[in-house]
């Protein structure tokens, strides 16, 4: 677990390293599930590792902990990756990745907390850093597009993501109101625009127009 934030971003480094000298795609090779690693970092709890192992192995734990955390943190994700897993209850199917389902007779019963999130850490995308970081991703799998806010606006409009608070957070001040996005955001842009780069905006463009 010490390790994973750096293990992830070999990963991906590998994988954008062999598209740009071998033109080889790993995720048509290795699905895109097992390229990334889900276990989250805050799971480390030194009173847990003093309890869990002999003082010599908790103490190098600890040590190397104290290490890498700041680099992980002050470093761009090239270096680290956090892996970081957001859960929230939704009665809108469209926007769940899991689903469950509540039972009235069940023996156990169980609390339902709401926890706010920092919008700084779950939405830290403004529409100039995503359309950058699009345009990277696209580049890096050999997609040549350059997206910018007119196709930023064209996905906005059509899949509605300014109102998809996965995708999107809303901070309003009066009349004002700002908008910060997701990496998830971004995946999502990414995925639909692999499925057919070549089509995906003047076809975004035709059904808009058809108000489909």
């Amino acid at each position: 677990m010490l390790y994973i934030p750096l293990f992830q971003a070999c990963v991906f480094n590998f994988a954008e390293k062999m598209q740009q000298f071998h033109n080889v795609d790993i995720s048509k090779l290795v699905p895109q599930n097992f390229l990334t690693i889900t276990t989250n970092m805050k799971s480390f709890n030194e009173t847990e590792i003093r309890a869990k192992y002999p003082e010599e192995l908790s103490k190098k734990l600890i040590n190397t902990y104290a290490t890498l955390a700041p680099l992980i943190q002050n470093n761009n994700n090239n270096f680290p990756i956090k892996i970081e897993h957001y859960h929230y209850i939704t009665k809108n199917k469209n926007e769940a990745t899991e689903l469950l389902y509540i039972d009235n007779n069940a023996s156990e019963n169980v609390k339902v907390i709401k926890e706010l999130k920092d919008p700084n850490v779950t939405h830290k995308y403004n529409m100039k850093k995503l359309n950058q970081e699009v345009s990277q991703r696209l580049k890096k799998i050999g997609i040549d597009l350059k997206f910018n806010q007119y196709h930023f606006k064209l996905f906005c409009n059509y899949y509605n993501i300014k109102n998809n608070k996965k995708f999107c957070f809303v901070n309003t001040i009066g009349r004002y109101s700002t908008y910060s996005y997701s990496l998830s955001a971004i995946d999502f842009i990414v995925d639909e625009i692999k499925k057919d780069p070549n089509n995906i905006i003047s076809n975004l463009k035709e059904k808009l127009k058809k108000g489909s």
